[in-house]
């Protein structure tokens, strides 16, 4: 997601955090995932994997949220015009 500059400094440094955890989540997947057959994956612990599994619904469903607003003020802005 893309900070807003009409957004205030700690949403943006929010969403910026945000996106930094789905890189993070991304890299892991991408270079250590079975699916790519690497001999030299990181083993992830219990708690890693929690740890990764929450913070992907919990941004999935922000970002969702956030596309619903979206969505929601346009249909707004076109009823009014």
């Amino acid at each position: 997601m893309k900070p807003d500059n009409r957004w205030d400094k700690n949403v943006s440094s929010l969403i910026s955090g945000l996106n930094k955890i789905v890189d993070s989540i991304t890299t892991m997947r991408n270079i250590n995932s079975d699916s790519h057959g690497s001999s030299n994956r990181v083993k992830i612990n219990e708690a890693e994997a929690e740890l990764i599994l929450n913070s992907a619904v919990n941004i999935s469903v922000y970002y969702l949220r956030v596309d619903g607003r979206k969505e929601k003020n346009s249909v707004n802005i076109t009823k009014t015009s």
